[in-house]
């Protein structure tokens, strides 16, 4: 009896032992799997990467190109202020001499207009006096 229950205990064992290995065959299978859908994972992932670095490149330069294009519009932009102050200056000296001529012309109308009183008084005093 000894040996015949050894034996059905060893047959058991073994049995249990050949579906552990049966498991741990399937739980590899299962983990090689899984181990190459990580991989096509990665590489999908790596080329999204290399695709969005391609696309920053491309957003850079074009950037850059915007921004230069600006820069030289802001330099173009900023003489033509320059000029606009420069002539504004220009203007509001011209407006002053022109004043100025205004009313010294306006002084000189009166000056003539005073000589003209003085010729007619003096002629009017010359025809009392004769």
């Amino acid at each position: 009896m000894v040996d015949k229950e050894f034996q059905k205990i060893v047959l058991e064992e073994l049995r249990d032992l050949r579906e552990g290995q049966k498991n741990l065959v399937e739980g590899q299978k299962s983990l090689v799997e899984e181990q190459r859908r990580l991989g096509e994972r990665q590489e999908n992932l790596e080329r999204r990467v290399d695709e969005n670095s391609i696309a920053i490149r491309g957003m850079k330069e074009e950037h850059g190109v915007l921004l230069r294009g600006i820069e030289e519009k802001l330099k173009i932009q900023q003489k033509s202020v320059e000029k606009i102050d420069f002539i504004e200056g220009a203007v509001k000296e011209i407006k002053k001499d022109i004043n100025k001529v205004e009313q010294v012309t306006a002084d000189n109308w009166s000056d003539i207009a005073k000589l003209k009183s003085f010729k007619v008084m003096e002629t009017y005093k010359k025809g009392e006096t004769d």
